[in-house]
């Protein structure tokens, strides 16, 4: 039975439109509500454009392994040592100077 409630509920959201109101305020501003005001006009509000991105198929790729020299090789780093700017250093002033 809950289960039923909800899908009625969220079924019945889709079909939801609000009616908007365009009004000038005391300010003299243009204002908006979802509640008629004394000197509001309907508003008809277009509905929403949508996009649907083009599905692009792609060929597989194969990857052919290749004989690689040591020299080739990914060594990977041990460690990683900034030597610039040194510690509490600035890379750029608020002058425009670089150190």
């Amino acid at each position: 039975m809950k289960l039923n409630i909800l899908l009625i509920g969220l079924f019945a959201v889709g079909f939801v439109q609000a009616d908007v109101y365009k009004y000038i305020n005391k300010q003299g501003k243009t204002a908006y509500s979802d509640r008629p005001v004394a000197g509001a006009e309907k508003v008809i509000v277009p509905p929403v454009m949508t996009y649907e991105a083009p599905v692009i198929t792609v060929a597989p790729t194969k990857i052919i392994e290749q004989n690689k020299s040591p020299f080739e090789q990914h060594i990977p780093y041990q460690f990683l040592e900034i030597t610039a700017p040194r510690a509490e250093g600035t890379v750029r002033s608020n002058e425009g100077i670089l150190n």
